[in-house]
């Protein structure tokens, strides 16, 4: 069983769905022409590459594995767009929300059935673990680069100062035994 149901469609078809799914939602959002189509396009492209994938993978390693190009994709959008990663973010995470694992896990501890309820709750657990896991991995690892960046920047910065004050150090030398 996957981590989040699907039926037998093609790839394409799915993407479609995930697409127009998204794209509802991100009118919702109130999101307007460009970023529009763009943060759709990552939901899309991500809900493809699970259903390329489920029968292959576990589904909370396929979820995580999704996630991380959702969380990638958003941060990068973000960037180039400069807006907020959550408004790509958001909207990219919607197909993998695991809203009929929450669902079947209350039906089953409404019913009584405590052994389908533990089984369907872990594993919606699973699945927004996943999630989340993988949002934070890809914040962390692109925090990392930038604080590289910046360190490396300071670094530059200060032997920029150094070689300007060895240089201006033999100047001042100069003239001052000039005097």
């Amino acid at each position: 069983m996957t981590g989040v149901q699907t039926c037998a469609l093609p790839i394409w078809e799915g993407m479609l769905y995930a697409y127009a799914a998204c794209f509802s939602f991100a009118l919702l959002y109130n999101l307007r022409g460009r970023r529009l189509f763009l943060t759709t396009l990552g939901s899309a492209f991500s809900w493809g590459l699970y259903l390329l994938l489920e029968d292959r993978i576990h589904p909370l390693i396929l979820t995580f594995l999704c996630m991380t190009v959702v969380a990638t994709y958003a941060e990068i959008m973000a960037v180039v767009d400069k807006c907020p990663m959550t408004v790509y973010l958001v909207v990219g995470f919607l197909p993998f929300v695991p809203g009929a694992g929450l669902y079947y896990t209350m039906k089953y501890l409404v019913e009584g059935d405590i052994t389908a309820f533990f089984s369907k709750g872990l594993h919606t657990l699973g699945t927004a673990l996943a999630m989340g896991v993988a949002v934070a991995v890809v914040l962390y690892g692109f925090n990392t680069i930038q604080r590289i960046k910046r360190f490396a920047a300071e670094l530059k910065e200060r032997s920029g100062r150094r070689k300007a004050e060895k240089s201006g150090a033999v100047t001042s030398g100069k003239s001052g035994s000039a005097r």
